[in-house]
C-alpha cells in the first residue's frame, strides 16, 4: 500500500538518464537462539559446532528515491535469485515495470535470470564473478556475447570498467543503446551502493536485529515494521531536503546540506504510534518534525571513498555507528 501510494502520486521521481534505477541485494540477520527460530529460520555452525540462529533477508530498493519497493525475510540460505524473482513478481505498478533498470551484484547472474527479467520487461546490469570465464576472456571493453537459452539464441552486452585501484569489473546488461557508454555504466553500477547503505541504516541506526520478541512471528513483524519506519523517514527527509535546498539557493555556501536522517528516525520511533492513532494530532506532529528536520542538518560530502576490508569478524554493532533509538 505504501509503495503503490508513493508511485501512483504525482510526485516527480528521480531518474537516471530517464530510467528508474532499482537494486536487489540480500543480507543475513542474526535472530534469537531459540529452538523455534532454529527450526523455522535455520542455523549456521562454526568450527566448535556451536549453532547460531540466522535468517536471510532481501530487498528490492529504489536507489534514487530511497524507497524499499519490496522486502522479505526468509529461511537462512534461501536462494538470493529466488527471493529476487519474488520481488519482481510482486510489482504490480506499470510505472515500475516500464523503463526500469535493476542492478545486481555477483551472486545473481544466470541465463535463467536474464530471461526472467527480459520476460518482465526490465533492463538489468549485473556484475559477474570470475566463474564467468567467457565474459572475462573478451578483450574489448564493450562487446556482445551470444548464448543459448533453450532453443533460442540470445545475447548480452559485456562491459568492462576499471576501478581506481586498477581492478577490472565485468558487467553484463541487456541495454544495447550505444549512447550509454562504458563510463555511464560505471556510474550506474556505483548507484547499487545505495542498497548497502540502506542495510547499514536498518542494522545500525534502527537496530533491526534487536528484536522485541523471540518467536518467528515477532521477528517477521519487527522486520517489516522497521522497513516501514525507514520509508516514512525517507519521505520526511525528501521534503526537508527540498526545503533546505530552497533555503540555500541564493546563499554562496561552500558545501551543500541535507536533513539528518538519524534525527528523523529517532523522532519517528518516539511518535509513530500517536501519529497513526490520532490523525489530527499526527498531522501537527509531522509538520513540527519537518520544521525541526530543516534545521538539524548534515553536510553532504560527495565522492567519499574508503578501502573495503574483505575479511573481518561479523559484528552486530560498531563503535563508529550510532543508533538513532
Amino acid at each position: 500500500m505504501f509503495t503503490d501510494s508513493f508511485y501512483n502520486s504525482n510526485i516527480n521521481l528521480k531518474k537516471w538518464n530517464g530510467f528508474n534505477v532499482f537494486a536487489v541485494d540480500g543480507t543475513t540477520l542474526q535472530v534469537p537462539d531459540t529452538s523455534e527460530n532454529i527450526e523455522y529460520f535455520g542455523t549456521s555452525t562454526n568450527q566448535s559446532t556451536t549453532k547460531t540462529a540466522l535468517a536471510s533477508a532481501s530487498a528490492l530498493y529504489d536507489v534514487l528515491n530511497d524507497i524499499v519497493i519490496d522486502a522479505t525475510i526468509s529461511r537462512y540460505r534461501t536462494s538470493e535469485r529466488k527471493m529476487a524473482k519474488q520481488h519482481i513478481n510482486s510489482i504490480n505498478n506499470i510505472k515500475l515495470l516500464s523503463n526500469s533498470i535493476v542492478i545486481f551484484d555477483r551472486g545473481y547472474p544466470s541465463y535463467d535470470m536474464f530471461n526472467f527479467l527480459e520476460e518482465n520487461g526490465l533492463f538489468f546490469l549485473m556484475r559477474v564473478s570470475s566463474s564467468y570465464k567467457i565474459a572475462e576472456s573478451i578483450n574489448s571493453n564493450d562487446s556482445l556475447l551470444n548464448y543459448k537459452f533453450g532453443i533460442y539464441s540470445k545475447e548480452v552486452r559485456v562491459i568492462k570498467v576499471e576501478l581506481p585501484d586498477g581492478t577490472v569489473e565485468v558487467l553484463l546488461t541487456n541495454i544495447f543503446d550505444k549512447s550509454i557508454t562504458t563510463t555511464l555504466f560505471k556510474e550506474l553500477y556505483f548507484l547499487r551502493w545505495g542498497v548497502e547503505c540502506k542495510y547499514k541504516e536498518l542494522k545500525s541506526s534502527i537496530e533491526i536485529e534487536e528484536f522485541s520478541g523471540t518467536k518467528p512471528v515477532a521477528i517477521e513483524q519487527d522486520f517489516y515494521a522497521s522497513i516501514y519506519l525507514s520509508m516514512i523517514a525517507s519521505l520526511i527527509k525528501k521534503d526537508a531536503d527540498a526545503a533546505i535546498a530552497d533555503d540555500n539557493q541564493d546563499k554562496s555556501l561552500k558545501s551543500e546540506y541535507q536533513a539528518n536522517r538519524n534525527f528523523i528516525l529517532s523522532e519517528i520511533f518516539k511518535k509513530i504510534i500517536t501519529m497513526m492513532v490520532k490523525p489530527i494530532l499526527g498531522k501537527r506532529i509531522l509538520e513540527n518534525l519537518l520544521e525541526k528536520a530543516k534545521k538539524i542538518r548534515s553536510q553532504i560530502r560527495p565522492n567519499r571513498s574508503c578501502e573495503r576490508k574483505n575479511k573481518h569478524p561479523r559484528k552486530k554493532h560498531h563503535s563508529q555507528r550510532k543508533s538513532c533509538i
